[in-house]
Parts: C-alpha cells; structure tokens; sequence
C-alpha cells in the first residue's frame, strides 16, 4: 500500500505543475543554480510542483522536457495554446497536461516514440537528450547536422560544447538530467545563437536515414538596439531575444544596477517585464569573519594593490582594514581587476556587516498568512508575506525561527531584517581563557562572538551553571554568542 501511495503521489506531482516563482520556492535553499532557475521559472519556462517545492534534483521527465522545448521554440503562450489530439501515442492521451507539448515537439522532429506507438513520458532524460531537443529549439536541424544515427551523440556533443549548453555543469552527458540541471541547460539555450539554413538536397543513406546535404547554416541577424545586454552586443538574435524580446522583454543589464541590502557591488542584473528576476553580485576577494591580525592578513593581501596603486607589502598598509575584524563579524574585501582595493565598493574597499544578538518576541501569522516578527535589540515589525509578488518581505529568514529563539539580526538602511538562527549546544564549561576569548564546553573549544552586538562582556565567568550544564547558542559563523540556565 505504501508502494502504491508513493506511485500515486509521484504522478500526482508530475502532472501538476504550477508556475511559482523562486523566491517562493519551500525548497529554495536546495536549489544550487538559483540564477537559472530564478530566470528561467521566472518567463515560464519551469515551474514548481503544487506543493510549493521545484525538486531541483528530481530527475527531468520526458513529459517535463517537451514542455520546455515547446516553450522556448514557440513562447509560452502559442505552446500553451496547443492541444493534443491523444491519437499521435497509445500513452499520452488528449487530457494529459503534456500531450500538447509531447506531440508538438513528436511533430517537429524534435523527439520520437520509444517503440510500440508509446511516448514513455515518465521516463528520464539524459543530457545529451536534452541538448538536442535545445539545439533544435534553436534552430539546428537533425538531418542536416548528424543527430540521427547510432552515433548522433557525438554531433550533439559537438554542437551542444560549441553553444555553451553545459555551462555551469559538472555531468556526465549519459546520466539522466535533473530538473536545477535542465534549468541550466535552457537557461545557457537562451543566451545562444539562433540559427537558420539556406538551400540542400535530401538524400537517404545506405541504411535508410534521411540526412540533407549542402544546406547552408547562418546566425540570425538581430538589429543591435534590440539586444538582450545593454553591452557586449553582437548583432546576432539569441534565443531570448526571439522569445522574450522588447522593451519589457527578458533584459541582462550591467549599469547603474544597484548594490545589496549589505553593500556588496552587483555585477549584472536580469529582469523580465520591467521586474527584477535576478541579480549578480560581485564576490568578495577575501572574507572574514573572525578577528585577524595584519601579520595574518597580510598573508593573504601582500601583492595586491592599495586603491593609490602601491603594492601591499607590510602590516601597517593594511592595519586600519584588520582593526574591523571581529569574531561573529563580516568583513569582506574588494580588489578590482588591476588588483586594487576597489574605492566602487567603499571608500576602503571593504564591506562590514555587524550582526545583533536577539530574542524573537513575537511572531503572529495574519488572515492572510502573512507572518510579523518583533524581535529584542532590534526595532521595529518586520513581515513575511504569504504573496511576494504584491510585497517585498522586510524580513530575509535564513532558517525556521520561533518565538523565544535565540537570533542574530543585520538590520539594513532600509529596515529590512536579516535573521540568522543560533545553534544550541548544551554542556558543562570546563574552561575558558579571557586572552583567547574562548570557551570549552565539554571536550570542543569555541570562540566568544566579540564582534557582535548585544552579546555579554566576554570574561570567562559571566554564565550561570559552570559547573554543571548549560545552553550555549552559536551564531551562524559558530562563535558563542549566549548562555542560560538549562
């Protein structure tokens, strides 16, 4: 019964998928290639299942895979718009949600049957599968560029490496595709080339496969004004800009893109009908979270470059960017490409982040599922709505909190709150040693988080109960930032 119910579900969930958008993802924290799918989820093309999860390793289904080959060769709204007859395979019948894209993609010469008049659209797809139906979408044609045949993946292999389609991935093209994997794929689809050909003459091979031959393949052309970047254009069409192209199409632009809620620089940013879909920010060169010597630093700055051009070579060049270090706090770094402290980023080229130790007061979900959260030693109501495309959370939750929990809150310019979870480790201190600012509960030793707001006085004696157990709550970075009683 339990095989049986697990079956069901299975298809259930398969069948019924809803468009949602990443931010509202449950699953969110387990999706690695979040600028795929944010872009990706965000024009259509991939949707979440109804249980509020994209199940980014479930493995990519056949069905799933015509779907998004129908979307990115016609647009959403013509691929939605068709309707399956039930009549092309014995198993993908008229009411299937995937009959229309199935047949359309069948129709097109972009997948075939696997035998006996059946589609299988539960079956896997693997990688190499899924870059031909990618490079179709693109306009490539089968017949003309190899990819029938027994040895067909080699063809696509090619033309797939040359388009860039496994950007971004570490896979074995044979292993079957999942679903954060086939959104990489058609998301690196939309920023290739479209294609088409001119003239050939099809012939038929000595073991009957139809090829054409002496056809001649060309890049679209795309007026330069209608490019997807707002720099780098090449005066060719890319797929996004056939499919998502205008003034509020799918847009990737580099000027005047703002910096995070912590100052981090953006790099790139992609929106889709004039809203947001996703921004890259720029990594730090060096982080830290921890206090640092200018002896250690220096370890890892000497060479580079103050922002004036002179080359880091002694402590004392970089002493006043070591003094910000702190334990629990966040410092990052910046070297622009010249190797230089990045003045874009800060006047020092350096991004802090001090966090505040908390108890959350409060939580109280609304009618409208929406969720308040109040917390102490920071001021202010700070909401989680239940829809994001009305309102922009004030509160970015790294984890489940609850009220009486132990936080760590970065409150931005902008009241926003960022709130980071505590671990709780209950043991004996056996002892400490002010100098070091350190604790050892039990047999581990941690450090105190000096760096961070609202904690106690570090001196090694100002918890209750050393000698026996107590609680002892860690901040997101494992230095111990509280004490009580157990």
């Amino acid at each position: 019964m339990k095989k049986l119910l697990a079956l069901v579900l299975a298809l259930v969930m398969s069948m019924s998928l809803v468009t949602i958008s990443n931010a509202a993802f449950k699953d969110a924290d387990k999706i690695s290639n979040k600028e795929a799918v944010d872009v990706m989820a965000a024009v259509g093309v991939l949707a979440g299942y109804d249980n509020g999860e994209f199940g980014a390793k479930d493995e990519l289904t056949r069905g799933q895979a015509a779907k998004i080959i129908a979307y990115l060769d016609l647009g959403g709204k013509t691929a939605d718009a068709i309707k399956g007859s039930g009549t092309v395979f014995t198993d993908v019948k008229a009411t299937s949600w995937y009959a229309g894209y199935v047949e359309y993609c069948a129709g097109a010469g972009y997948v075939a049957g696997v035998g006996g008049g059946k589609f299988d659209p539960d079956a896997k797809v693997t990688g190499v599968q899924f870059a031909k139906m990618l490079l179709c979408a693109l306009g490539y044609k089968s017949d003309v560029e190899g990819y029938t045949g027994a040895d067909y993946t080699i063809s696509v292999a090619r033309d797939a490496n040359k388009n860039e389609l496994f950007n971004a991935l570490s896979i074995v093209t044979s292993a079957n595709l999942t679903r954060e994997q086939a959104a990489q794929m058609a998301f690196n689809a939309l920023k290739a080339t479209v294609v088409e050909y001119q003239g050939g003459t099809n012939v038929s091979t000595s073991d009957g496969t139809k090829v054409t031959v002496n056809a001649t393949r060309n890049n679209v052309a795309l007026d330069a004004s209608k490019d997807y970047r707002d720099a780098d254009q090449d005066g060719y069409q890319q797929l996004c800009e056939k499919l998502y192209g205008g003034s509020k199409g799918l847009k990737r632009i580099k000027n005047s893109v703002a910096n995070d809620d912590f100052g981090r620089p953006a790099d790139y940013k992609w929106t889709y009908d004039g809203k947001d879909v996703y921004t890259a920010y720029k990594a730090a060169t060096f982080t830290y979270t921890a206090d640092t010597s200018a002896k250690d630093m220096l370890k890892d700055l000497k060479g580079y470059k103050l922002s004036n051009g002179t080359k880091i070579t002694t402590e004392a060049q970089i002493s006043s960017i070591a003094a910000l270090t702190d334990n629990g706090k966040l410092v990052e770094v910046y070297f622009n490409s010249d190797n230089k402290l990045d003045t874009n980023v800060s006047a020092d080229g350096v991004v802090e982040v001090t966090y505040t130790l908390a108890k959350v007061t409060s939580v109280k979900t609304n009618k409208d599922g929406d969720v308040t959260y109040k917390f102490d030693n920071v001021s202010g109501t700070f909401v989680d709505y239940a829809d994001d495309d009305l309102k922009d959370d004030t509160v970015k939750l790294a984890g489940t909190v609850a009220k009486n929990d132990y936080v760590t809150v970065y409150k931005t310019a902008g009241n926003v709150a960022y709130v980071y979870p505590t671990t709780k480790v209950v043991g004996t201190q056996s002892a400490y040693n002010t100098q070091k600012s350190t604790l050892t509960i039990g047999a581990t030793t941690y450090k105190y988080g000096t760096g961070v707001a609202q904690t106690a006085a570090f001196n090694g004696t100002n918890y209750p109960n050393t000698d026996k157990d107590a609680n002892y709550f860690l901040d997101q970075f494992g230095f111990v930032v509280k004490a009580t009683e157990v």
